[in-house]
């Protein structure tokens, strides 16, 4: 019997995550954990640009803090996030920032 992979599974190229994430029902996730996700976002894009003359520690500890806070959140430890990823969650708060979300 063939094992399943990359190098091994005919069907591969068909199995991606893209592929499969797109069929997949979209997990919910409690709406200050999109929050807390899009403020981290938009810190971290802030912190891509060049530095000001303050610097950008504030800015980087900032990122760390709600880095912090999305990873300790007690959603990941309940039953609803069981199944849910860091991936879906940074997706749907990008959908939802973009008004692609739904309320």
């Amino acid at each position: 019997m063939q094992g399943r992979g990359r190098g091994r599974d005919p069907e591969w190229p068909k199995k991606s995550n893209k592929c499969f994430t797109r069929g997949m029902a979209q997990t919910r996730y409690p709406h200050e954990l999109i929050e807390t996700q899009q403020d981290l976002d938009r810190a971290y894009a802030r912190l891509a640009r060049p530095a000001g003359p303050g610097g950008s520690t504030a800015l980087r500890r900032r990122v760390i803090r709600l880095s912090a806070q999305v990873l300790a959140h007690p959603y990941w430890s309940s039953s609803a996030g069981a199944g849910a990823s860091l991936g879906e969650l940074r997706a749907q708060a990008r959908a939802d920032s973009a008004g692609g979300g739904s309320p």
